[in-house]
């Protein structure tokens, strides 16, 4: 096995380890938010929690527990690398966006270009899924190498499939707010 699917290994260890911490404990080069819990109507994803972890090796892992996860729900993580409200989309410069559909899943990584978000392949991209949510894992350089730390902010939903009617969102921290690691 490749070192860094070891690696991955052990941050995704920690991640579900921070997800299990009581509200007031975490671990080093991490963070933790806690999410108002029932604040999102089913079918949608309620976000329970957000854990972020980084290793010295440049390691970023994220992990997002929610309700059950089924067919329909989204999780999109946005990542603000560089601290700066006035780059990329509201702040954000990219954006893993999970999907679980009704016989499978997909985690995406997408680029804010300037003017749109655009699709990309990243070498380092990583993640875990289970019934109540998803740990993510991407080097930093994935991320523009930030030096001073990063920002997240978590949205999930469940879009209806026949688009009619109403779709239901959460976010995490609310709207407006982000997790940091510095």
């Amino acid at each position: 096995m490749s070192a860094f699917l070891l690696a991955c290994g052990r941050l995704v260890a920690l991640c579900v380890a921070l997800l299990a911490l009581p509200a007031t404990a975490t671990a080093a080069n991490s963070a933790v938010y806690d999410d108002r819990v029932n604040d999102a109507v089913y079918p949608g994803v309620d976000i329970k929690r957000i854990a972020l972890a980084y290793t010295d090796d440049g390691l970023v892992g994220i992990g997002v527990s929610t309700n059950v996860l089924i067919g329909g729900n989204r999780l999109a993580v946005y990542i603000d690398s560089d601290l700066n409200d006035a780059t990329g989309f509201n702040g954000a410069d990219y954006a893993l966006f999970y999907e679980r559909y009704i016989n499978g899943q997909s985690l995406g990584y997408w680029v804010w270009n300037g003017s749109a978000w655009q699709m990309g392949a990243p070498a380092t991209l990583a993640y875990e899924a289970g019934d109540y949510g998803v740990n993510m894992v991407i080097h930093s350089s994935e991320l523009g190498s930030p030096a001073a730390g990063i920002d997240v902010f978590a949205r999930g939903g469940h879009a209806n499939p026949l688009g009619v009617g109403t779709d239901y969102w959460d976010t995490a921290p609310n709207v407006g707010q982000w997790l940091s690691y510095a």
